[in-house]
């Protein structure tokens, strides 16, 4: 009983300083503490990718992930594929930092959940199948300037020429252990952009599923693999400008090209979705405002002008007679037609009436 009291007092103290040192932020999902201004350069600048996230396996860099709401962290299964529930109290998520040896924020693993068709290669030749994993922390994350979610789209056939602004966040070793200390990692972003399948299948000639995406580094001079596996794509949609999960790093060749696999991750929103509702934490996606359709102008012009001329059955024969018909007339009222006019009925009233006389 005491050492529950004495934990439940550090937590409480916990997220007490996080209120006191950054405050409390409510812009929704997607939405970074700092505008975006075409910064290109590796360094990430606080609160620019507030959802970026760092696993440590026994306080030692492990992989990268990304804050979906305050219960789940979304990152791939190779990861994390490896834990048993045995493992959990070495396995903690930092958050809110850059680099390793600032203020860390530290969150407890309380379960973890791989797809059950998980499939990895050790050896790191074969791309893994279903690579994709979900973290339920054991304490809610405390969102401010520095802590926030990404927005996972509700398209589950995510259409990457409906986002622009493409960057692939992770962490870089930025000095090696000295004695006892491990390795300090900081977090970098290098500007990517994507490929077609078939462009793709180039550098990797296998069948590579509809669930990947194959991602280009646009500077030669910086590899893909200086993130990590885990290591998120981060894209800006088109039409609302916010910030959200496209997929991440899965797969790379030994030799560490510029060309990448990752996870799409708009492939499995229903197993997100049933996962987190079955582990009690249900979470949703952001709606996503629909796609520009044609006007109707433009589909009225891509009509085969031949084929509206066609008989299309008795049915639109009949309507089309129906409409060259005159109308009845109705006096004093809006229905009347507008081809016939009261001055010309009347004189066919006044012989009709002239005609009925003379036979009376």
């Amino acid at each position: 009983m005491g050492s529950h009291v004495i934990d439940l007092n550090i937590q409480l103290i916990k997220w007490g300083l996080t209120f006191a040192i950054f405050p409390f932020s409510s812009k929704g999902c997607g939405v970074p503490s700092i505008k975006y201004k075409n910064n290109f350069a590796r360094e990430i600048r606080p609160g620019e990718f507030p959802w970026q996230v760092q696993l440590q396996f026994n306080w030692r860099y492990l992989c990268g992930g990304v804050i979906l709401n305050r219960w789940w962290v979304l990152t791939t299964a190779h990861c994390v594929f490896m834990f048993s529930s045995e493992l959990y109290p070495n396995l903690v998520i930092i958050a809110g930092t850059l680099q390793q040896d600032d203020v860390q924020i530290i969150y407890n693993v309380h379960k973890i959940i791989l797809h059950k068709y998980f499939a990895y290669d050790l050896f790191g030749v074969k791309i893994p199948d279903h690579d994709i994993a979900l973290v339920l922390v054991r304490e809610p994350f405390i969102f401010n300037n520095l802590v926030s979610p990404i927005c996972f789209p509700d398209d589950r056939h995510l259409d990457m020429d409906t986002v622009e602004n493409c960057w692939v966040t992770g962490w870089q070793l930025r000095s090696v252990a000295q004695g006892p200390m491990p390795p300090i990692y900081h977090m970098v972003k290098q500007n990517v952009g994507h490929q077609t399948i078939a462009t793709c299948e180039k550098f990797y000639p296998q069948n590579l599923r509809k669930d990947l995406i194959c991602v280009t580094n646009w500077d030669k001079k910086q590899s893909l693999c200086m993130g990590g596996y885990g290591a998120p794509l981060e894209c800006q949609d088109k039409r609302t400008k916010v910030w959200i999960i496209a997929g991440a790093a899965s797969f790379c060749k030994q030799s560490c090209n510029y060309t990448a696999l990752f996870t799409r991750y708009a492939h499995y929103l229903d197993w997100v979705e049933t996962c987190t509702l079955l582990a009690g934490k249900p979470f949703l996606p952001v709606q996503m405002p629909p796609k520009p359709t044609l006007s109707c102008k433009k589909i009225r012009h891509s009509v085969n002008r031949n084929s509206r001329r066609k008989s299309t059955g008795k049915w639109e024969r009949r309507c089309k007679w129906k409409k060259q018909r005159p109308h009845k007339v109705v006096f004093g009222s809006n229905l009347s037609n507008r081809q016939w006019e009261p001055r010309q009925v009347l004189p066919c009233l006044a012989l009709v009436l002239l005609l009925f006389t003379t036979l009376s």
